[in-house]
């Protein structure tokens, strides 16, 4: 009798690893057929993408929403302050930073008035985590720029910078 208790007790033992081991192998890989870019892996059946990236499969870079012609105006601080109405183009240089072409640079007159001697290209470091951008200090024809902006919906800028 206890031959025959011994023997049932492994073959449920036997049963139930068996039944677990088939339950297992029946479930089905939710990543098998989800490929992430850019470095992104997948997790429960989605993408989880790295920095700079978006989209089901990261292949969005966040950045070319900043691409694009933006207008907008400038406030600059002379004889009771101008503002001068202004559009601008963004380029993409990398996933953090983008190129600002068309910036004015501008000279006082004796006067007292503000005169656009030419158009400017400078860089700034996009905050991936919204539209946000600092103008660090850099020096494009004598005139040092920095500041700090951001881009607006409907193509809107806003911009604050100080050059010398």
């Amino acid at each position: 009798m206890q031959k025959i208790k011994s023997i049932t007790i492994v073959a449920l033992l036997f049963l139930s690893l068996s039944s677990l081991l088939y339950l297992n192998s029946c479930k089905k890989d939710a990543c098998a057929k989800i490929t992430c870019n850019n470095g992104g892996v997948c997790i429960n059946g989605a993408c989880s993408c790295t920095q700079g990236y978006e989209g089901t499969d990261c292949n969005t870079k966040i950045i070319d929403k900043y691409a694009g012609t933006y207008s907008g105006s400038e406030y600059y601080y002379l004889s009771g302050g101008q503002t001068i109405s202004k559009t601008f183009s963004v380029e993409i240089i990398s996933i953090n930073q983008i190129k600002i072409n068309e910036l004015p640079s501008y000279s006082y007159s004796l006067s007292g008035s503000l005169n656009n001697s030419s158009n400017k290209s400078i860089y700034a470091n996009v905050n991936l985590n919204d539209f946000t951008f600092q103008i660090p200090s850099q020096i494009v024809d004598g005139n040092m720029y920095m500041g700090d902006g951001a881009l607006l919906a409907d193509n809107k800028f806003s911009l604050r910078c100080s050059f010398q």
